[in-house]
Parts: structure tokens; C-alpha cells; sequence
């Protein structure tokens, strides 16, 4: 039924409510505040990359899916381990690997700015609840997206 509805929304009372964005805006917008050389985009050191892609060759490079992947993992793990990376990482690869975690622990912690125009939310950050919270029996605060002051911009029908 919903491969159906897809397809044909109109028969269903589906209305679309999408907003097209041109894609040449996108594209100036991710020019402005998404610069290619930001930290968030080095997923590993240079030097961690080139030994898992020598691992990754020596292991016959296989094309990764979901059905090889875990077997492809166990075998580069395997490698890591076989050249003593896993439990006695030499002083280079340790080092870099110390730094990166404190880069992503610079670039967790580094704030956005907010966009021209744009409001703070009411409760910060915890829109959908604490993160520590998942797995607790607790329920997690959610955002209030309405107010029962009379100074908020909100209409009341």
C-alpha cells in the first residue's frame, strides 16, 4: 500500500508539501558554511588510512555490501592485530590516534553559529532529550513547540 500511495498520491488526498530549493543555491549555501577542509571531514589520519588501505589490498580489496562486510571487517581486524597495531600500536600510529580523538573531541565541542534571523531554541539543544538518557528508564524531555505565554509569536485557534 505505500509503494502505491507513492506513486500515485493524488488518489490518495496525499498532498506534497515539499519546498524545491534550487540546486545552485545549495550549492553557494555549502560553499559558505560547509568548508571542505573543516576537521568533520577527516573521518581517519592520513596515516591510519594508508595501513587499513594496505591491509584492504592485501586482503584482495573485496567489493564491501552488506553481506561481506563483517566478514571484511574480522579480516582487517585480523591484519591490525597480526602486525601488533591492535594491542601494541607503534609510537606514529598511537600518537596520531591520540591527537585525532581529541580533534573530534574540539570539533563535538565547537559551536555553530546561529543563521541570520534564526531564533534560539527554547529548551537548547535538547530538542528530542538528553542523549544520556537513551537506554534509561527515564522519559526524555521533549521540545515544547508551542507556549502559553502571550509574548510568544504563536497562533492559538
Amino acid at each position: 500500500m505505500p509503494e502505491l500511495m507513492w506513486q500515485k498520491p493524488e488518489q490518495y488526498g496525499i498532498v506534497d508539501f515539499k519546498i524545491p530549493i534550487p540546486a545552485a543555491l545549495l550549492d553557494r549555501l555549502e560553499q559558505q558554511y560547509v568548508p571542505r577542509d573543516h576537521p568533520v571531514f577527516e573521518l581517519t589520519p592520513p596515516i591510519f588510512h594508508e595501513r587499513a588501505s594496505a591491509f584492504y589490498e592485501a586482503i584482495g580489496s573485496p567489493v564491501i555490501t552488506r553481506d561481506t562486510f563483517w566478514r571484511s571487517y574480522r579480516q582487517l581486524l585480523q591484519c591490525f592485530v597480526d602486525a601488533g597495531q591492535v594491542t601494541n600500536p607503534d609510537e606514529p600510529l598511537e600518537n596520531v590516534l591520540i591527537g585525532h580523538f581529541g580533534r573530534i573531541d574540539r570539533v563535538d565541542k565547537e559551536e555553530v553559529a546561529l543563521l541570520e534571523g534564526m531564533k534560539e531554541l527554547r529548551q537548547g539543544g535538547n530538542v528530542v532529550g538528553d542523549q544520556h538518557d537513551v537506554g534509561y528508564d527515564s522519559d526524555p524531555e521533549y521540545a515544547a513547540l508551542t507556549s502559553d505565554s502571550d509574548s510568544d509569536e504563536s497562533v492559538h485557534n
